[in-house]
């Protein structure tokens, strides 16, 4: 307790580098700091401060005190502290999942939010809450540029979202023994003289780590489990008990590890490993699974294992490929197309006619073609009947045609230019066979070879009662 009942002052900070301004400061010539304590010394509890500006700070981003009465010290009654810089410790927390989310943490009560990678023109897909110390903090995501160019449909975010981040900022702070978590638990403990208290709060962190559908696991510097959470059991079928205490080359197996092995020494020289993989499990078989690797630190900065956060991401893969696929079979698609206009261009301006007449075949060309590729539309390109053709371009002289022959299924390609070769032969019975005058008729019949030839087909095209040729054609 201060000699001076109005006065605070810092008489003790760790670690003392770069802190060193912080000392003698009195908290309670702030009248945010000010009523953090009076509410803690009411309380008996932990009480955290309003958005304030650390004295110790050179940068522009704001901090947090986490204020706890002492009311029985070594020295008498007095206050322990906690000194969070709020965007350093927001953005080493995402870190895992910055690739995929974009975060605003803010106190719901102030204007200027502690960390923020969100646009202000742009809405957060997804928002959650929680109560700590006395304020209530907000906590939104939405998914980054990235994510979105990766993965066009939504539903694979959804469950990130909501899966992932229904837990909020406490989620991603329960990484189970970062650096950060483990100084902040002995922290809170020198605050909680109650081992009751204490254990109450270790239960509940316990339980969201059990929640998140994070794939979660923590091995040391001897490659030993020591810790799973109930996700990764789930998928792969393995008790905790039957895992923890094991090493790595006894769970995943010696070729395994030989695969995952340079980022197991990458990790534990204190590097953040990311990376993808194709995981064999026994109830879900194959699949690939984004990994990242994250140094486990002890108070001293020395590398003691790591953390492993794990998800699966074969649906994102599938779909990325399938988008792949579609897109170079809509090319394929596109140049064939292309290559069949020009061909139909050059054949309907060839030739002695006009240029009108050359547009009006030109067109009635592409017609045939449109009406084709309609069709195959409706079949997802899957190919046409040959008697489907036929009938759509003699659909006019319907009462004046006769189509005989077996079912006999053309490819994208073939029935295209059958298409084209039907509509030439319709267009000249029109004007001049046998379907230019009220009498002709046309005998179209086919039927399978049988010369042993695989897709052999003999096709017939007869004309009866039309006009006598009066000389040879013109074009051909």
């Amino acid at each position: 307790e201060p000699m001076d009942k109005n006065a605070f002052p810092v008489t003790y900070i760790e670690p003392p580098s770069d802190n060193a301004a912080a000392l003698g400061f009195d908290l309670a010539s702030d009248p945010i700091r000010l009523n953090a304590i009076e509410a803690s010394i009411a309380s008996d509890a932990v009480v955290a401060t309003a958005p304030i500006r650390l004295v110790q700070e050179r940068g522009q981003q704001l901090g947090m005190l986490l204020i706890q009465h002492v009311s029985a010290g070594p020295n008498g009654k007095g206050l322990a502290l906690i000194v969070l810089r709020m965007a350093t410790f927001a953005k080493t927390l995402v870190r895992p999942v910055e690739r995929i989310l974009d975060l605003r943490f803010a106190d719901a009560a102030a204007k200027v939010p502690f960390f923020n990678q969100i646009n202000s023109s742009s809405l957060p897909v997804y928002e959650t809450a929680f109560e700590f110390g006395g304020h209530r903090y907000v906590v939104q995501t939405m998914p980054t540029s990235l994510y979105v160019s990766l993965h066009r449909g939504w539903e694979s975010w959804a469950v990130l979202a909501v899966g992932a981040l229904s837990t909020g900022l406490l989620g991603a702070l329960l990484m189970l023994g970062t650096g950060h978590t483990f100084r902040v638990q002995g922290l809170a403990e020198r605050l909680r003289s109650s081992e009751t208290a204490l254990r109450q709060r270790e239960a509940e962190l316990a339980t969201i780590i059990q929640r998140t559908p994070f794939m979660l696991i923590r091995l040391d510097r001897d490659l030993r489990y020591r810790f799973i959470s109930r996700a990764y059991a789930e998928i792969t079928a393995r008790q905790p008990e039957a895992v923890v205490g094991k090493t790595l080359p006894e769970v995943v197996g010696e070729e395994n590890f030989r695969a995952i092995h340079p980022y197991v020494e990458r990790v534990l020289r204190g590097e953040s490993v990311e990376f993808e993989r194709e995981v064999s499990f026994p109830r879900l078989g194959s699949r690939v699974m984004h990994v990242v690797y994250t140094p486990d630190l002890d108070d001293a900065g020395q590398v003691i294992g790591w953390i492993a956060s794990l998800f699966d991401v074969t649906e994102q893969k599938r779909a990325t490929e399938a988008e792949k696929t579609l897109v170079s079979e809509l090319q394929h698609r596109s140049n064939n197309l292309l290559t069949v206009v020009q061909a139909i261009a050059q054949r309907s301006l060839a030739g002695s006619g006009s240029l009108e007449e050359a547009r009006r075949t030109f067109q009635n060309r592409l017609n045939a073609l449109a009406r084709t590729n309609k069709q195959l539309t409706n079949v997802n390109w899957t190919g046409l009947d040959l008697a489907n053709i036929v009938r759509a371009e003699l659909e006019p002289f319907s009462d004046r045609s006769k189509i005989i022959g077996p079912s006999v299924t053309l490819a994208a390609q073939q029935a295209q230019n059958f298409a084209l070769a039907i509509h030439e032969l319709a267009t000249n019975a029109a004007k001049h066979g046998a379907l230019s005058n009220p009498r002709g008729e046309v005998f179209v019949s086919w039927e399978l070879a049988n010369n042993g030839k695989a897709g052999g087909l003999n096709f017939d095209w007869l004309e009866i009662g039309g006009p006598p040729i009066a000389a040879e054609p013109t074009r051909r």
